[in-house]
């Protein structure tokens, strides 16, 4: 497996798979033109006099902007550092981290959360200024590995951070408070056995007995720090030991010197790193050090000024690479709790987007996190695809022009909505004027360049004369980023002819219609074929799957070389390989359903297999991606 050495390794590797990172710029006077516009298309254009089904797709698209035209974004990361992410794997997730970073710029605010056990809050969300991405940098590259993985709890905590002031800066203004810290030491008379992982190399005894300690000036002082975590040599069984009371003693013996890590962790969720090489020649060897143990006011610590919460894109990442199992553990309740918290976020609610690293990880707690948090579930298959993952989610953030868009559809008398092929939120009807029917969809935020298209089907009554006749009207309206203003679309109609001799008159289907038609189709199998394995029965998924195939495989476009439906057969196809075992099931063809069928119900990509068919060409934003664009779809 090639990983990467360092950030420029990332970008690099980035770039040569067509990515290009282009100057964020500040917000120009020209957003304000940038508006929603509206599409569609009828199965049929004409239609008979009789009662009749008609299959339709009305869709919202996304203005075009430049990449200097973008919302200020707050985000958090919430990153697993559990025992089974050391070594390469968290080594990549904080050098992506760093690589994010560098293109966020002071109108930008992170905040980093961990969890193992406990959670920990590095930084709350911190303004990326110079001074800000500084601190942040700092305080990520000390990120080590620990226990095991408190799902719930960090995701939860990366919530609230929106809840909290925005830091301008993390500059100590306060005094600091004096700690001692360091060994007391006494060589015993007889060596000591003890359970090591290895034994002492040749010509060495147990007979150093030491004992690490911390302690304060002050009561007061050793009241804000809630423990000491000491991180020991590999050789001792257990490497990291965590103590609570006061002086925070640690008493070993052991056959040589080392380094002694430690990470005191303050009330206030702050974690400050300390070290100390261990002094065998004297009876102890402290040294005082200066420690921000009191945390700084908000004015002196740099809180902002209250922010107009609509202007501002707000999106968490949760990154984990294995099961919950402290805590939360099962997906109903942790859904639950989650969506509880984003309703307490009130006008900071943000996204949840969330990435699930190699084939430990239990895809269906952070697919259904993902989609309570009307963001994408990634499936990181390999550490090479960790930067791009990260990049893909950053560049959407990066460019969305507007937030909680919906689409407002209005039916003509007796006009019924038999059925919306679409997993957004449907409400409705509303009986309006002259008996038209209203109904609501809610299709969340847009990057730049992207649409929503949704697939519905009508039943109409009879028409009692030939001619064209409104069966609906519909506009979209959302909130604009850029210009810090609601829009409101021009209505649209859509219309049909109604003639006795249409029914000779139908022809073939119209090719946006049986698009969107395959791509329901495609979805519904994957979620179909997922409730089923996830059942133990992989032969009824096989089926499910093997039908889809088929239906994709004879579409008149599919035959005529539709991009769209080629890679929808291609993906169905692909889990449908990795439905053969249960092994081949459980490793990644879980993980593959659950991403796929995501990114084809949201037409947003979700990994790399699904990057050519639903990416923006964003070619003047913050990320581009070359490969076909959204538009042609």
């Amino acid at each position: 497996m090639t990983g990467y050495s360092s950030t420029s390794d990332i970008k690099r590797t980035i770039e040569e798979d067509g990515w290009v990172l282009a100057d964020s710029g500040t917000v120009k006077k020209e957003a304000v033109a940038a508006m929603l516009s509206l599409d569609m298309a009828l199965a049929y254009p004409h239609l008979p006099q009789d009662p009749s089904k008609l299959d339709a797709v009305i869709s919202v698209l996304a203005p075009t902007t430049s990449g200097a035209e973008r919302a200020p974004l707050r985000l958090v990361a919430v990153l697993d550092k559990s025992g089974s992410m050391q070594g390469e794997k968290l080594r990549l997730v904080i050098e992506t981290v760093k690589f994010m970073l560098q293109h966020l710029t002071d109108r930008d605010a992170l905040g980093l959360v961990t969890f193992d056990t406990q959670v920990q809050v590095l930084a709350p969300l911190t303004s990326c200024s110079s001074e800000g991405r500084t601190h942040l940098k700092s305080v990520i590259e000390r990120v080590t590995s620990g226990s095991q993985t408190n799902l719930s709890g960090g995701l939860l905590r990366g919530l609230e951070l929106h809840k909290e002031a925005l830091r301008s800066t993390m500059i100590p203004s306060v005094a600091l408070q004096r700690v001692h810290f360091g060994n007391t030491y006494r060589r015993l008379s007889e060596p000591v056995e003890a359970p090591e992982r290895n034994p002492p190399p040749a010509g060495a005894e147990r007979v150093h007995k030491w004992t690490m300690e911390l302690h304060t000036d002050t009561v007061a002082d050793a009241a804000l720090i809630q423990k000491v975590v000491y991180k020991l040599h590999p050789t001792f069984r257990t490497t990291s030991i965590e103590v609570f009371e006061t002086p925070f003693k640690l008493t070993k013996v052991g056959w040589g010197l080392f380094k002694v890590h430690a990470e005191v962790h303050l009330h206030d969720g702050r974690i400050i790193p300390l070290e100390h090489e261990l002094c065998f020649n004297k009876p102890e060897q402290f040294r005082t050090v200066l420690l921000p143990l009191q945390n700084a006011p908000l004015e002196l610590a740099g809180q902002s000024e209250p922010e107009d919460d609509q202007s501002v894109v707000r999106s968490t990442f949760l990154f984990t690479d294995g099961a919950a199992n402290v805590g939360i553990r099962d997906s109903e309740p942790l859904c639950d709790a989650v969506a509880a918290m984003c309703a307490e976020l009130g006008s900071k609610r943000c996204t949840i987007s969330t990435f699930g690293f190699g084939v430990d990880h239990c895809a269906e707690p952070l697919r259904d996190i993902a989609k309570v948090g009307n963001g994408v579930y990634c499936f990181i298959e390999n550490a090479d695809s960790i930067g791009e993952a990260f990049g893909e989610a950053l560049g959407g953030l990066l460019s969305v022009t507007h937030q909680n868009v919906r689409l407002c559809l209005e039916l003509a008398p007796n006009v019924q909505l038999a059925k919306a092929r679409t997993s957004y939120p449907v409400d409705g009807p509303t009986l309006g004027e002259s008996g038209w029917q209203t109904f609501g969809i809610n299709v969340g935020d847009l990057f730049a360049e992207e649409r929503r298209d949704i697939l519905l089907e009508f039943l109409l009554p009879q028409a009692h004369s030939e001619g064209s006749e409104t069966i609906a009207r519909f506009h979209a309206r959302g909130f604009s980023v850029l210009s810090s203003s609601s829009q409101s679309t021009d209505s649209m109609d859509l219309s049909v002819e109604r003639s006795s001799s249409a029914r000779d008159e139908c022809g073939s289907v119209h090719p946006q219609v049986e698009r969107h038609r395959n791509r329901y189709i495609a979805s519904e199998a994957l979620d179909s074929a997922r409730a089923a394995a996830r059942q133990g029965n992989l032969e009824e998924a096989r089926h499910i799957l093997q039908n889809a195939s088929s239906e994709l495989a004879i579409s008149s476009i599919a035959v005529q070389g539709c991009p769209l439906t080629a890679a929808l057969l291609s993906n169905v196809q692909e889990c449908l390989t990795d439905l053969r075992n249960q092994h081949t099931y459980t490793t990644t063809g879980s993980k593959k359903m659950a991403y796929m069928q995501m990114a084809h119900e949201r037409q947003r990509t979700c990994g790399a297999t699904t990057s050519s068919i639903y990416c923006v060409n964003m070619e003047q934003n913050s990320l581009k991606f070359e490969g076909s664009s959204i538009r042609t779809i």
